[in-house]
């Protein structure tokens, strides 16, 4: 079922995306970290929030962060032929992505201007995913089978090392020390020294070939991967020795593993998708415990799924063909499904993502990313590409969802309300004495309906009097603060007149690309008692 992306075709577009893309309750202004679990810490993974795929090295895809809950575009950097899923976030928010056609590895800044690429030197069909180590080193693989090689970049896009591998379709997990773990297709797992690339053990499987799965790491750091061929779960040892091995065929159908990366629970517990021979018709979700002990197996009655991925709260999400999302708890026991019914009928089974919330995010092979809430509802349906399919989404630390596909990459966050500058109001709206002193004079009053968080700028400060006129003390300028967020103005008025109005005007900005624009006014009556009469915004307070 593996092959290259095309993005000229959906079918085999989704095909791919299935094996590689995957606090107060807020989201008001970007995404509140709500919690971080086992999995989550394994290691620093360079401070990313989504540092490779399937986010940890349990290879949960669960976010601690919340995803939005009104998506919008927020930027898009356009592909003519597509970028596979952006698998990868840096520390400094820079979204590294595959793209098959040109074997070209794309590292695009926040905002979506594109910083650099990489190119694979051997001909190549690239689609594996990259990854960031603890150290902020960037991985990825060529899955070439006579020079496929794991290269290690630099933050810049430079060559750190490669090391010779004969095929890579996975993406590495690392060890406490930063041991890099790659599993190959040629039936090989190596362990790599993160500085220089060299080897510091290979574990070779009976039957590894075509091994596409992506290792997961324990807490105890053992190593899991399957041995597709041999219908095995294998346990490894940090120093490359075998801790076990468990047969999947335990009811004598010949129940194979296929090329699904493990996902490991909190409590240990190892889940892995088992699909029948290819003359059978049926699949499994098998529960291991971290000794290898099987608990339960729970039918998916077809060989066409994902892995899986898991909530906070443990309950485990996958997708079966055609286009359903079971839901069942850390028993095994089913809670419920969701059946996407408009999604094209086609070998789809993209692996869940799911947020700090337990929304669970799939995209379907016509360019829609759907959000699913905890209960199995519909929570809302976005159209990302309009020109074919997209991949699994990650999350950015401010609740952005980044998604690859036809098209190019796509930002997809909160819809976002401007402030309301409607009932605006000084902070004082009346000065006395007239002693020639300035005063400050701040903006109060403005809301956001989003709940973001508002800075004040001061645009221009206007007066209805002459800024040196008769009897007003013979001082200028008679307002400053233009540009900052507080208002300086004179307690001066003309002796001779009705009183002096002074007219702020201000912007609201909420940092999130709304903002809304007033004015707010400020008055030197003539006598103490008085109101002071407003004869418009005639004379600039700022000019001597």
């Amino acid at each position: 079922m593996k092959s290259s992306i095309s993005f000229a075709s959906v079918l085999v577009f989704v095909i791919l995306s299935t094996v590689l893309w995957p606090v107060p309750l807020s989201n008001a202004g970007g995404s509140t970290l709500l919690a971080t679990t086992k999995t989550d810490t394994l290691a620093d993974l360079a401070l990313s929030p989504w540092p490779h795929f399937l986010h940890d090295l349990g290879r949960t895809s669960r976010s601690p962060y919340i995803g939005p809950d009104h998506p919008v575009l927020k930027w898009h950097y356009s592909h003519p032929t597509g970028l596979g899923a952006p698998v990868a976030i840096g520390p400094d928010g820079t979204v590294y992505a595959s793209q098959d056609v040109e074997g070209k590895l794309y590292a695009i800044a926040p905002g979506g201007s594109l910083k650099w690429t990489f190119l694979i030197p051997h001909p190549t069909i690239l689609f594996t995913p990259p990854a960031l180590g603890p150290d902020g080193t960037i991985y990825i693989g060529d899955p070439s089978y006579s020079q496929g090689h794991l290269y290690a970049l630099n933050p810049d896009g430079s060559q750190k090392w490669s090391h010779f591998t004969n095929g890579i379709r996975a993406t590495p997990g690392f060890g406490a020390d930063g041991t890099v773990y790659i599993a190959s297709t040629s039936a090989v797992l190596y362990a790599l020294d993160p500085v220089d690339g060299s080897e510091k053990w290979v574990y070779k499987g009976n039957r590894w070939a075509e091994n596409y799965a992506s290792p997961a790491i324990g807490n105890d750091s053992t190593i899991y991967i399957p041995s597709p061929h041999e219908w095995t779960l294998d346990a490894i040892n940090p120093d490359g020795t075998n801790k076990w091995s468990r047969d999947t065929d335990v009811t004598g159908d010949h129940r194979y593993i296929p090329e699904d990366s493990p996902v490991i629970a909190d409590d240990g517990t190892i889940y892995i998708r088992g699909a029948s021979t290819p003359w059978g018709v049926g699949g499994w979700l098998h529960a291991f415990t971290p000794d290898g002990v099987l608990k339960w197996e729970y039918n998916l009655w077809t060989r066409y799924g994902s892995s899986p991925a898991l909530g906070h709260d443990g309950t485990i999400y996958i997708v079966t063909w055609p286009t359903k999302l079971h839901a069942l708890t850390p028993n095994g026991e089913l809670k419920w499904t969701h059946e996407f019914t408009n999604s094209p009928q086609v070998e789809w089974a993209p692996i869940p993502v799911v947020d700090g919330n337990d929304t669970i995010y799939l995209p379907t092979p016509d360019g829609k990313l759907y959000a699913i809430n905890p209960d199995g509802t519909e929570k809302w349906a976005y159209q990302v590409s309009t020109t074919g399919g997209v991949g699994q989404p990650i999350i950015d630390a401010d609740g952005t969802l980044l998604v690859g596909g036809a098209g190019g990459l796509y930002a997809i966050g909160e819809s976002n309300s401007p402030p309301d500058c409607s009932v605006a109001m000084p902070s004082v709206s009346k000065i006395w004495p007239p002693n020639h002193k300035f005063v400050p004079v701040e903006v109060a009053g403005v809301s956001d309906p989003d709940g973001n968080s508002i800075s004040i700028t001061i645009n221009s400060i206007f007066q209805d009097e002459p800024v040196n006129g008769n009897g007003d003390g013979n001082t200028s300028p008679d307002g400053q603060g233009v540009g900052t967020a507080t208002a300086q103005v004179q307690a001066e008025r003309d002796g001779g007149g009705n009183g002096r109005v002074y007219h702020i005007s201000f912007t609201a900005d909420d940092g999130n690309g709304g903002s809304c624009s007033g004015e707010v006014l400020v008055g030197v009556p003539h006598d103490k008692k008085d109101t002071p009469i407003d004869d418009g915004p005639l004379y600039d307070s700022t000019v001597p």
